[in-house]
């Protein structure tokens, strides 16, 4: 037997914040850690598409917005076990369907509905994760034996007993925030706008700022989110090389580092440190730049809400004394599990003003898909 936990939170649009608080702490860390992986993924792509000339002092400045998809499996989906307390509600709902139950007196259902949410039960919780199936629910479901589902009372002066009916569930307005399905390369996405400024010793600088990009780039169900970044590119042959020159190629030692917001609920940070190099092919009306990379990596998403069982209208559920039952404060982090990377791109630039470029970055563990596209102001390349 299925029953509904429903409604979105206080009339809001299901986001990531308020399906997490619908979640105890196993179900919730199997429900994003696919979200975790692709999005961890992609803040640590996309910060360079060349390395800086070996110059001691030029202007340029490169303002654009480099594309993420991080490919991740598609059909996202958990399964984990665990134990769960049934609100009285839920308890009531259940117990509506064992026998005897309904022929009790009023005290006496009490009494059961007291001793079934007292009892931790085993379940086993399946459904969508944040980046699975929109259309389908977080179910969770009842895997307790007969001894576990039993439960006694006493009416004038005879012990009655009760058990809980096998098979049942509850099924929670949580489902699948990002399908995808939906989106180019069945990937995890993500956009951010990006400067670079250069170049004084052979050193470039890169600022990434978000005031908000979710509904831009159809994220919105992750919440509103925020971040800022920057780094740092190095071409340390300024210090050897009195002609700019002197090799063909430009090479860059890299250090990035940006924390993001998605809701008070969950904040993610990465760091990413490396080589570069690259090779401009072309004049000032149109160049080709291969480059390729090679970075070391961490990330993590750090989850911090508070678990609020809520009654089928979204209500917060009651205690069967009729208080409302206080919320349980859940914290974890979940770390992403790309460690390396290895990135080869390609990028155009027309008239030193128009760059556009896309590239690959094959990781450890997942890899990602990244697009650029920016305007440049003033040249810092050598002449």
């Amino acid at each position: 037997m299925l029953f509904a936990a429903n409604a979105q939170l206080t009339g809001q649009q299901p986001n990531i914040q308020t399906n997490l608080q619908q979640l105890i702490e196993r179900s919730a860390r199997a429900y994003i850690q696919p979200l975790a992986e692709g999005f961890t993924m992609n803040i640590n792509g996309g910060w360079f598409h060349e390395a800086p000339p070996a110059r001691t002092a030029a202007l340029m400045v490169d303002v654009g917005v480099v594309g993420m998809f991080a490919s991740v499996p598609v059909n996202q989906s958990f399964r984990v076990t665990g134990e769960y307390s049934l609100t009285p509600e839920q308890a009531r709902r259940m117990l509506s369907r064992a026998d005897g139950y309904n022929l009790l007196p009023q005290s006496a259902q009490n009494d059961i509905v007291r001793a079934v949410v007292a009892r931790s039960l085993p379940v086993e919780i399946t459904g969508p994760t944040a980046i699975g199936d929109k259309n389908t629910n977080v179910r969770i479901g009842l895997t307790a034996n007969e001894a576990q589902r039993t439960f006694t009372t006493t009416v004038a002066g005879r012990n009655i007993t009760v058990v809980l009916p096998a098979n049942e569930s509850v099924m929670l307005d949580v489902r699948g925030l990002l399908d995808t399905r939906d989106y180019l390369f069945n990937a995890v996405p993500f956009a951010t706008p990006q400067l670079t400024v250069g170049t004084i010793m052979g050193t470039r600088g890169v600022i990434r700022y978000v005031p908000n990009l979710a509904n831009w780039v159809g994220l919105g169900p992750l919440g509103e989110i925020q971040m800022f970044g920057w780094g740092v590119q190095h071409n340390p042959l300024t210090w050897f090389a009195n002609d700019a020159n002197a090799l063909p190629i430009n090479v860059a030692l890299n250090y990035y580092t940006q924390s993001y917001t998605l809701t008070k609920a969950v904040r993610a940070q990465g760091t990413a440190y490396g080589v570069s190099a690259s090779w401009t092919l072309g004049g000032s009306v149109f160049a080709i730049t291969p480059y390729a990379g090679y970075i070391l990596e961490s990330a993590s998403l750090n989850i911090d809400y508070e678990y609020q069982p809520r009654t089928a209208t979204g209500e917060v559920a009651l205690d069967v004394d009729g208080r409302p039952i206080a919320p349980v404060p859940i914290k974890f982090a979940v770390v992403g599990e790309n460690t390396s990377r290895a990135i080869v791109g390609v990028s155009a630039r027309i008239l030193y003003l128009v760059d556009v470029g896309i590239e690959m970055n094959i990781g450890n563990r997942f890899s990602t898909v990244n697009i650029n596209a920016s305007v440049r102001l003033g040249n810092d390349l050598p002449q």
